[in-house]
């Protein structure tokens, strides 16, 4: 079977395009389908194409040391694989200028060709290099890593191109372009949420092995971090509130830090814990958090007064409002009431008017810039919203901070875009140098809402930083972080993340459920299971019984091939053919058994029973008459030797 026209030009000028290098793929393709045009052939013995496969070798070789000196280990490798099909060009292009159909294996493997120089008559076949030299130069081209969807098109392009040209003949046009576009269509979703089923993997283990925040006294933040920050999809906590919930609910409160070092902020609590200042007006809501082993920080609302449900919680909180709890983990339900006073959080101290001595002379200039210095809080934070409003919400960060300068000013300065803690970081001390106090805040954002549970769903990847300042005798939360890193988030979700929270949700609602709701539902669940089975046996029978005339009129392809009955006449002059021997290894102890011309019919027989039954293209009628004819002068009568 030839191999596709035009398809091996095709695939060069595919990876010249892909690689950046669209005239060294356009010649490549000219001349591996300049035969097409050029008759004259070269005849090359088995020895040449030896030399030509070794010369393929070395050249693959100073290529790989080449990369590997000049990029790296990983990129050497990426690049190797990239310049690959140029290195082996001479092999494709021999055969498409040779005489032969192919190249025989020693010429390509050097263990057959010491195998075969020991043993001329070891089997050494001819093998059409033109598809796997195909394959090499689609795989090559996707190491560019071109984003787009340039690259997938162009793979189904080419396979579309092959397949149609081999699709068997009786085949229709229709049927195989419906087949061919759910497949590329499948192959694509499949290719496109790769990363994201990875991510979901992970999150599968995630769900024991992440940790959320638990530290009220350090937090190290990820300010000048190389690279994407890992978000998780894990149900960090429920709160169980209606859709239209109160605004002070859309910021969960965790721990609040008042002093900055290096990229890392440290809780300084007051000298006295404080006891909660119960607000005028209260509302209340409950939570449902998944626990970690050790410790574990209780997300809040803001001006929380008062909390139920916590086993072992402190009677006096830290004055910077974190509520720490230990527990083994599993999950909790609590309840918080909370209203318009401070709750726990104790007045300002002097440190959180403290501006880091790295970053105090640029902190100070820009507050002037931006006219903070002597304003009323109120213009201070619209100003700086103003201000931040003009940044880039951004969880990426392609290279390290210019030497000179810190990660912080870095974001102030040049980059002007970051993640939650760049914000809040430079918000907390962009109003500290405003003489506002001002905290460093951690918690999550409440931002979706899940109508299945009547709850909002708050995942470890909504973990949020923001800032809190004093105002007007009280704290307030002061949120700059740009509104659009709730859809930058929302896009991290995978698309069968329904899927897994409907199963979260079962877990959640069968654990939450009294145990006799829980043995009920079992049961119920053991009897269904039962029923299914039951209903698949009984069903499995039905289709038995009536499996007699239409299952017979079907017929797989060369399934009234005649060689059956040569075979089943072999099998009495040497042994029948076990399930897992190969007809072909078993064709030839078989023709050994048989003498003269009979031995040569058996064997082209033998072949042409593998083409009925298995090539796409079938057998033209002349060859399946000979089929027929010879297998029924086979079975009329054999002539055996005796001396096998």
């Amino acid at each position: 079977m030839s191999f596709p026209p035009v398809l091996l030009g095709a695939a060069a000028a595919f990876w010249g395009w892909q690689t950046g290098h669209p005239l060294i793929g356009a010649l490549l393709g000219a001349c591996l389908e300049a035969p097409k045009v050029v008759t004259a052939r070269v005849d090359l013995r088995d020895v040449d194409y030896e030399r030509i496969a070794d010369l393929c070798s070395v050249a693959l070789a100073v290529l790989a040391v080449a990369m590997f000196a000049t990029l790296g280990a990983t990129r050497g490798v990426l690049g190797a694989v990239q310049w690959l099909p140029l290195a082996v060009a001479p092999i494709a292009l021999a055969q498409r200028f040779g005489q032969a159909q192919g190249i025989r294996l020693s010429a390509l493997f050097y263990s057959v060709r010491r195998y075969v120089r020991r043993d001329p008559s070891a089997p050494n076949r001819l093998v059409d290099v033109s598809g796997p030299y195909a394959a090499l130069m689609v795989v090559a081209a996707g190491t560019a890593n071109a984003r787009g969807p340039a690259y997938y098109a162009g793979v189904v392009a080419l396979f579309a191109w092959g397949l149609f040209a081999l699709r068997p003949r009786h085949g229709r046009v229709a049927v195989f372009a419906v087949l061919l576009g759910g497949a590329a269509g499948a192959g694509y979703l499949a290719q496109d949420g790769l990363n994201r089923l990875q991510d979901s993997l992970e999150g599968l283990f995630d769900e024991w092995l992440v940790e959320l925040p638990s530290d009220a006294e350090r937090v190290e933040t990820r300010i000048g971090a190389i690279g994407r920050i890992k978000q998780h999809d894990i149900v960090a906590l429920r709160l169980l509130a209606p859709a239209s919930a109160s605004e002070r609910l859309k910021l969960l409160h965790a721990a609040s830090f008042n002093e900055y070092r290096d990229g890392t902020w440290l809780a300084r609590p007051p000298a006295a814990a404080v006891r909660a200042t119960p607000p005028g007006s209260r509302e209340e809501v409950q939570i449902v958090l998944r626990l970690q082993r050790g410790a574990n920080l209780l997300p809040l609302p803001a001006g929380t007064s008062e909390v139920w449900g916590v086993p072992d919680l402190p009677a006096k909180v830290p004055g910077l409002g974190a509520v720490s709890i230990r527990a083994p983990g599993g999950s909790l339900r609590y309840g918080a009431r909370f209203g318009e006073g401070d709750g726990w959080y104790a007045p300002p101290a002097p440190q959180e008017l403290a501006l880091p001595e790295p970053e105090r002379q640029t902190l100070e200039q820009l507050a002037r810039e931006l006219g903070l210095t002597g304003a009323a809080p109120s213009q201070a934070i619209a100003a700086l919203r103003e201000h931040f409003g003009r940044f880039t919400y951004s969880t990426w960060r392609e290279k390290p901070v210019a030497s000179g300068k810190t990660a912080l000013e870095d974001f102030l300065l040049d980059a002007r875009a970051g993640h939650c803690e760049y914000f809040a970081a430079a918000t907390t001390l962009l109003l500290r140098a405003a003489g506002i106090p001002a905290r460093y805040s951690t918690g999550y954002a409440v931002i979706e809402y899940s109508a299945l549970e009547k709850a909002w769903l708050v995942r470890a990847r909504h973990a949020h930083a923001w800032s809190r300042a004093y105002v007007d005798g009280r704290w307030i939360d002061v949120d700059l972080t740009p509104p659009s890193w709730v859809e930058a988030e929302a896009e991290l979700k995978p698309p069968w993340e329904a899927i897994e929270d409907f199963a979260r949700w079962v877990a959640f609602a069968f654990g939450e459920a009294s145990d006799a709701t829980r043995s009920t539902l079992l049961v119920g669940i053991a009897v269904a299971l039962a029923g299914f089975l039951g209903w698949r046996i009984l069903r499995e029978r039905t289709l038995v019984r009536g499996a007699g005339p239409q299952a017979q009129a079907h017929k797989l392809p060369g399934e009234d091939s005649e060689f059956f009955a040569v075979e089943r006449a072999a099998a009495g002059w040497l042994r029948p053919r076990s399930a897992w021997e190969p007809l072909g290894a078993w064709c030839a102890e078989a023709a050994a058994r048989l003498d003269g011309e009979r031995r040569k019919l058996f064997l082209e027989l033998a072949e042409l029973h593998q083409r009925y039954r298995f090539d796409p293209a079938g057998l033209a009628p002349e060859e399946r008459a000979a089929l027929r004819r010879g297998s029924l002068a086979l079975v009329g009568g054999s002539e055996v030797r005796d001396d096998q």
